[in-house]
């Protein structure tokens, strides 16, 4: 069974080169590749993914932290990794 990811990132290239290298073995599946902590947070709602990949330095007022602050503490992901992109 595949580990299921949802990324938050908002520079293209960034989001595109993780989207494409985890889909690409069996191991990954990548549930949402999201540019924005809204869809971020609706995907991680939606999919309840087994790890969440987030970029820390998004747009001001946007920060990665922002959305953990708004996961529901009753069903967050099992594995946050925090990038500085």
């Amino acid at each position: 069974m595949p580990i299921k990811v949802v990324l938050v990132d908002d520079h293209p290239l960034v989001l595109g080169g993780l989207e494409q290298l985890l889909a690409s073995g069996p191991d990954f599946q990548v549930l949402a590749a999201c540019a924005s902590i809204e869809e971020g947070y609706d995907a991680v709602m939606k999919y309840e993914p087994d790890v969440l990949v987030l970029d820390l330095m998004l747009p001001p007022g946007e920060g990665g932290l922002s959305l953990l602050g708004r996961l529901d503490a009753s069903k967050p992901p099992a594995t946050i990794i925090l990038t500085i992109a």
